[in-house]
């Protein structure tokens, strides 16, 4: 039961990240098209919201000294995971309501 659970999990996501690293092709597609690369990029972020933690201890760990991007960014990215989590149910709730068009 647990494999097949992460089979069907793991062909989600080859399935679903492709739609949310699409994102800059948006403006060339249909409306329908849109809705789809909506679906994805919500689900990308509901799925991988938690990794902007690490992006962020990384980013940080760049401009400044260890201890500060490791604990500045781990704050930083705990926000910003929230935050993109959050914007992920929302871009999922609403997929199917057209995009404005600018």
């Amino acid at each position: 039961m647990k494999r097949r659970l992460l089979v069907i999990f793991l062909a989600t996501i080859c399935y679903l990240v492709p739609f949310g690293v699409s994102e800059g092709f948006a403006d060339e597609t249909s409306i329908k098209d849109g809705a789809w690369i909506k679906l994805g990029r919500g689900s990308s972020n509901i799925l991988f919201g938690w990794l902007e933690i690490f992006r962020q201890m990384s980013e940080l760990n760049k401009s400044h000294e260890e201890p500060i991007g490791i604990i500045g960014g781990f704050g930083k990215g705990t926000v910003m995971g929230i935050a993109r989590t959050a914007i992920g149910i929302y871009e999922l709730a609403t997929f199917p309501i057209p995009l404005p068009r600018n």
